[in-house]
């Protein structure tokens, strides 16, 4: 801007000089001219400059997440100045039991910048990344894959046909349903920070005062408690929130419009309920099912549910039953599980994570209780509840973390 200044005060110099000459006219019109070329030429000049600018680049950790890793100088761009346009990669690797979430602006809470990883970009501003990782010991990666949803044994209800294919894509799934233990954690936190809630739940059919622990399932909450409580999760993890509605965080499970109008933002990285194919497609043990049982991980309902004939009518402490062959437990009995989709019949069409529709009556419930039959504890079962209204000591659900 130095340059610019000194050349206008001696072209007004000379404009003051052709006036006292009396040439005014002429050398006026060929001052204002030659002002308006050089300081176009001095405008592309700095254009240039900014082109050859060089910014600051910088990879580091967060200190508030909940897993842990490490940045990958072998594969990320090393810290220092680039000229503008750089082409940058910034690469973390994960420690054991924890996923990479993201790249955020600040090194505690922030906004998430990206949750590639790789992540390449062009760098036109000093900037200044911080790689963070969640804690999933309590969840499992899901290697995706395709398989047949719907009844395959020919042993169910109507709305379990036709049988069709889907593929489904990588994701992580809870090990166990969300306990109340969880569950009051994060409402806790999240009545102080602006949340509201319908229900506050409780342990089990009982709750704590009826005799059940807070590592039984939470239960007595809806499927607009069970939504507004992910995205309560999710910011208490230093993560995004999933669910919105005109493009702002649920946050009051009493806003019915809100909640049945929710938009689920896929690709971040917060915490989620399953679709109903991705809870069938885990059900049935992903890509390594070995077993030709209707039930998750047996044939025998016994071995892996509480349902009505050993549970006493009562619900138990999660992760008691045998696993399916992904280590995921209680997928039949102990409670029934909400999933995100609007309940709709099958068709025969090929899909590819299939959402289901996008408006309904009833959302989907998978998995039965420990007060349903064995026949109610089949992978395959639908069932299906009211997202205001629906709740009862056998209804819970468990999460997907979001990548």
């Amino acid at each position: 801007m130095g340059r610019r200044i000194n050349i206008k005060l001696i072209l007004r110099v000379v404009l003051t000089v052709s006036v006292i000459f009396g040439s005014i006219i002429i050398l006026s019109a060929c001052s204002v001219g030659m002002l308006e070329y050089i300081e176009d030429k001095i405008a592309q000049d700095e254009i240039g400059l900014e082109n050859n600018a060089l910014y600051s680049f910088e990879l580091d950790v967060v200190t508030d997440g909940t897993g842990s890793g490490s940045i990958d100088t072998t594969n990320s761009t090393a810290n220092g100045n680039y000229s503008a346009g750089t082409t940058i990669t910034a690469q973390a690797t994960s420690d054991s039991g924890s996923i990479f979430m993201g790249w955020n602006n600040i090194i505690s809470g922030g906004t998430l910048i990206s949750s590639m990883n790789p992540y390449v970009f062009s760098l036109n501003d000093n900037t200044k990344l911080y790689a963070k990782w969640a804690n999933y010991t309590d969840m499992v990666f899901i290697t995706g894959g395709a398989f047949t949803m719907g009844d395959t044994w020919g042993t169910g209800s109507p709305d379990e046909l036709p049988t069709h294919l889907v593929t489904i894509s990588n994701f992580l799934l809870g090990r166990y349903e969300v306990t109340f233990a969880e569950w009051y954690e994060v409402l806790t936190w999240a009545v102080i920070n602006g949340y509201s809630f319908a229900h506050p739940g409780q342990a089990g059919d009982d709750g704590t005062g009826g005799g059940d622990t807070d590592m039984e399932p939470v239960t007595w909450i809806t499927w607009h408690d069970v939504i507004v409580w992910c995205n309560a999760a999710s910011e208490y993890n230093g993560l995004t929130p999933i669910y919105t509605y005109n493009s702002s965080v649920i946050m009051a499970s009493t806003d019915t419009n809100a909640c049945d109008n929710a938009v689920c933002n896929w690709t971040s990285n917060g915490f989620r309920l399953p679709t109903e194919a991705e809870w069938e497609y885990a059900a049935k043990g992903g890509g390594i099912d070995t077993n030709p049982g209707e039930f998750p991980g047996s044939g025998v309902v016994g071995e892996v549910a509480w349902y009505n004939i050993n549970s006493s009518e009562d619900t138990y402490p999660v992760g008691e039953k045998q696993a399916n062959e992904l280590g995921l437990n209680d997928m039949s009995g102990n409670v029934m599980e909400w999933c995100w989709d609007w309940y709709e019949f099958y068709s025969n069409d090929i899909q590819a994570d299939p959402r289901g529709p996008s408006t309904g009556t009833v959302r989907l419930l998978r998995g039965g209780g420990y007060i349903s039959s064995d026949s109610d504890c089949r992978i395959p079962r639908r069932s299906t509840g009211s997202p205001s209204a629906g709740q009862g000591g056998y209804i819970g659900f468990r999460l997907v973390l979001g990548q």
